[in-house]
């Protein structure tokens, strides 16, 4: 995946919950998120992360669409939602 930069302007505008605040990949001192394939990694290894995944998808604030969510979840094994 590309990584993505998410500021914390957009989480606000899309009203977040503060979860994506408390992630490791939430950077303070510029208040951003960054989507790489580490984060994307950690995600989808429980469920709850695939629920905060998916909010990013279909908010399109990552660069990928639902189509290939569900393609990335089936490669996983992971039940689409």
């Amino acid at each position: 995946m590309k990584t993505t930069i998410i500021p914390k302007a957009e989480f606000e505008k899309h009203d977040a919950c503060r979860a994506y605040l408390d992630s490791p990949k939430w950077n303070a001192s510029n208040e951003t998120l960054l989507i790489d394939d580490e984060a994307v990694a950690i995600m989808l290894s429980d469920r709850q992360g695939v629920v905060y995944f998916n909010w990013l998808v279909t908010h399109g604030l990552v660069p990928m669409t639902m189509t290939e969510l569900n393609e990335l979840l089936k490669e996983r094994g992971i039940p689409a939602r």
